[in-house]
C-alpha cells in the first residue's frame, strides 16, 4: 500500500499505471472506460483539490489524486514519505 494523498492509499500490487493527468484528461479517459467520478469504480483522492494524476488498476478501477505522478512513483517505490496534510 502506499499513500495517495487525502487520507487514501492504493495497494501497489494491482497498479497498472500512474500517469500525470488534469481534470479534462481524467474525464476522457473516463468516459472512455465507461466510467463516472463518484463511483466505486472511480476513487477520488483530490478532496475537491487540483487534480494531478490518475491510478489505473488491473481490475480496471482507477484512483484521481492531487499529488504529481513523480511523487507518487517514488512513494510506489517507498522512496518518499507522504506529508502530514497530504
Amino acid at each position: 500500500m502506499f499513500n495517495i494523498g487525502k487520507g487514501y492509499a492504493a495497494n501497489a500490487d494491482t497498479v497498472k499505471y500512474i500517469i500525470s493527468a488534469d481534470a479534462e484528461k481524467v474525464r476522457r479517459i473516463l468516459t472512455k472506460h465507461g466510467l463516472e467520478r463518484g463511483t466505486t469504480e472511480v476513487l477520488d483522492a483530490t478532496a475537491d483539490g487540483e487534480t494531478r494524476s490518475l491510478i489505473m488498476h488491473h481490475d480496471g478501477t482507477m484512483a484521481i489524486s492531487a499529488i504529481s505522478k513523480s511523487s507518487l512513483i517514488r512513494r510506489f517505490h517507498g522512496e518518499e514519505q507522504p506529508k502530514e496534510l497530504d
